[in-house]
């Protein structure tokens, strides 16, 4: 049989040489955080964008932060909704912080509907401490209950390995809880970081302005006239405070070991440097929740902070820690502000209702130890708190007076679920619906009005009351606060 040749059309031939290559999966994150106070930095987002551009540096970043001191029509959720839709990101990911619950809940709607596949993840203390609420809420896809680095780099491996929908994945994402189309929720354990180290450091970048991060009123409590740049030595604080999350925090990892974390010295110091190159940085602010935890640690660092990094810092302490040989440390290595916490004068309502059982005495001496050395003081208090007289808040203020710190800041108790103080006032029936609670701790001073965010009660303040001492305070600050360099 003769084989007859057939010459098959060009069109027809299969050409392996220019055959087109199989797409290469693309991912576009959009980050966001509500700033009702206008500082526009989120650390959380500086994390995981730090993570994303190391990791995975063809994933595309973007920034759409809320920030409440703007014009309306610059940080409505009308707005919002055309941010998103302009990106159309596959995910959106959101840091809350609890008293800021209410009102992102209108721009995650407004984000859902502007792009309905649009994965939403909300994380931070919202999702941490509150995880069945802030699931369950329509427009939330998923929810991070833990440190985040390790469950965002899994997630974005699963969406770049084009291995489907991650809400109808059988296999649980560590330290993500991913709600199924049934309304069901495939909860992965909580993850903790044990070794900072493992990850890149935050990554400013995200927030740049036409390459600075200038003006942009990140600090809050620093001298205005420098430009002021956040950093971390390490996560989480070993007191049980109790109207504080960490208290929660505690618990949640009690037994798993590894939550009282610190960077090595060394890499964060390069670290340090190198953040000091790129943006001109002239004064350092330690955003640590305690940057004591470990005085040794402590110690040490401003030894090599002194040498290596020689400009102006910030820390947050603890009263009992400020001796004076560890104050005339710091201000050597240029120490230029500590804050410590007061939150209520009365010796009685701070060991009892607070957890804190320093003495009025013990506040007194450590302030006097970092005035001695020039050290300028930043104290923090609370009123409003469950059970707290006026005689309480008046002590509260005499105590400030009696130290004269050179910023004196207070703010309206905003119950925090989850923990003892939260569970006080609920037990107590003190709370009011959370629709009607304030979430600025700035408000009050910023409104020049204030307004208990619990229930009038027994033992506790009237609202005359507690408005009488909330102008007296902040007539103190206007004729007391002085911090510059």
């Amino acid at each position: 049989m003769e084989l007859v040749k057939i010459k098959l059309p060009a069109s027809w031939r299969l050409r392996r040489d220019t055959a087109a290559p199989a797409a290469e999966p693309r991912l576009n994150v959009a980050f966001s955080f509500y700033a009702p106070e206008g500082a526009q930095l989120a650390m959380p987002l500086a994390v995981l964008n730090g993570l994303v551009k190391q990791r995975f540096p063809k994933v595309e970043r973007s920034l759409v932060a809320i920030n409440k001191t703007l014009p309306e029509a610059e940080h409505s959720p009308a707005w919002f909704a055309g941010r998103i839709a302009q990106l159309k990101p596959d995910v959106l990911a959101f840091s809350c912080m609890s008293p800021h619950w209410r009102e992102l809940r209108a721009y995650i709607d407004a984000a859902k509907q502007a792009s309905p596949t649009t994965k939403i993840l909300v994380g931070g203390y919202q999702a941490i401490l509150t995880p069945d609420e802030t699931i369950a809420h329509p427009s939330v896809d998923m929810i991070c209950i833990g440190d985040g680095e390790q469950p965002f780099s899994d997630l974005l491996e699963r969406m770049l390995a084009g291995r489907g929908d991650v809400s109808t994945a059988v296999e649980a994402i560590t330290g993500l809880w991913v709600k199924r189309p049934d309304g069901t929720v495939n909860k992965g354990e909580r993850y903790l970081n044990e070794n900072l180290c493992d990850f890149p450091f935050p990554d400013y970048s995200l927030f740049e302005r036409n390459g600075t991060l200038r003006g942009l009123g990140i600090s809050v409590f620093g001298p205005q006239d420098k430009f002021i740049l956040p950093a971390m030595t390490g996560r989480g604080c070993p007191y049980k405070c109790t109207y504080c999350s960490n208290t929660t925090l505690l618990e949640m990892y009690k037994g798993e070991g590894g939550y009282i974390r610190k960077y090595e010295i060394d890499k964060l110091i390069d670290e340090l440097a190198r953040l000091k190159a790129s943006y001109a940085v002239e004064y350092f602010e330690f955003w640590d929740e305690l940057f004591m935890v470990d005085v040794k640690y402590a110690v040490k660092f401003f030894k090599e902070y002194e040498r290596a990094i020689g400009l102006p810092f910030s820390i947050n302490a603890r009263v009992e820690r400020m001796s004076p040989d560890f104050c005339q440390t710091a201000r050597s290595a240029g120490c230029h502000t500590i804050w410590f916490g007061i939150e209520s004068g009365s010796e009685r309502y701070r060991e009892q209702r607070l957890g804190r059982k320093m003495k009025n005495a013990d506040i007194l001496w450590a302030a006097q130890n970092a005035r001695d050395v020039g050290i300028q003081r930043l104290t923090f208090n609370i009123i409003g708190m469950p059970f707290e007289t006026l005689a309480d808040a008046e002590e509260t203020l005499a105590l400030n007076e009696a130290i004269a710190p050179e910023f004196f800041h207070f703010f309206t108790y905003i119950p925090l679920e989850g923990t003892p103080l939260y569970e006080v006032a609920r037990r107590e029936q003190l709370l009011i619906p959370k629709d009607n609670v304030s979430s600025d701790y700035l408000a009050g001073r910023r409104l020049h009005g204030y307004r208990l965010n619990i229930r009038e009660h027994a033992g506790g303040m009237t609202p005359d009351e507690f408005r009488d001492i909330g102008n007296r305070m902040e007539a103190f600050q206007l004729r007391n606060n002085r911090l510059a360099l």
